[in-house]
């Protein structure tokens, strides 16, 4: 809209629009510890162990991964230790609150613990191989019944067809999130078929 409005168009317009982009996400993020969204919500961007801001190398590379993920990249919030996002792992970063000592305890999260020492769980190796077996099944079942679904609508309600499979593929998104997510998280705890922690004493 700004390179419209002064007459920039083609090329010109495209690397502004890629200059604000680049400025209100890695740069504010390198400089400020945070975009304007972090700072509203009185968040900050840190490395996890030194608590210093991401140099801009950094920043770009977390930008990098953030984009084409999209809602994605939130899966992994609900399923490790600090509540990190994709793009917060793959740059080693984390969102910390600003001010901890002027939130209330009720608002505040220590790390989650996954593991119960009384415990055994199963291998990295095999948790990826349940989480992806889980979610390739529930995402062809899933998608074969809203398609069907959207289908039979369409057939007896022609108008109303775009609306229903526009509809159709955002419920499916939010299902596979909620597959995808739930099953790390299960995962994670040993909570789920194939990925059941076991007490030591039953192995002893």
């Amino acid at each position: 809209m700004i390179a419209s409005s002064l007459g920039i168009t083609g090329a010109y317009a495209g690397a502004l629009a890629v200059l604000t982009v680049f400025l209100l996400e890695p740069t504010l993020v390198s400089v400020t510890g945070g975009t304007l969204g972090h700072h509203f919500r009185g968040l900050t961007v840190l490395h996890p162990k030194t608590k210093k801001k991401l140099n801009i190398l950094t920043a770009t590379f977390r930008f990098i991964v953030k984009i084409p993920l999209g809602w994605l990249s939130l899966i992994t919030y609900f399923t490790t230790k600090r509540y990190q996002a994709v793009h917060d792992l793959a740059s080693r970063s984390v969102v910390l609150i600003k001010s901890q000592h002027e939130v209330p305890d009720s608002q505040k999260r220590s790390e989650r613990v996954f593991q119960d020492p009384a415990y055994s769980y199963p291998s990295i190796t095999r948790k990826i191989l349940v989480v992806i077996t889980y979610n390739l099944i529930f995402i062809v079942v899933s998608l074969a019944v809203v398609g069907l679904i959207a289908q039979s609508v369409c057939e007896y309600e022609v108008a109303y067809c775009e609306n229903v499979t526009n509809f159709s593929s955002v419920l499916w998104q939010l299902m596979v999130f909620w597959s995808i997510g739930a099953s790390i998280y299960g995962c994670r705890y040993g909570r789920i078929w194939g990925c059941k922690r076991i007490l030591k004493e039953e192995n002893a």
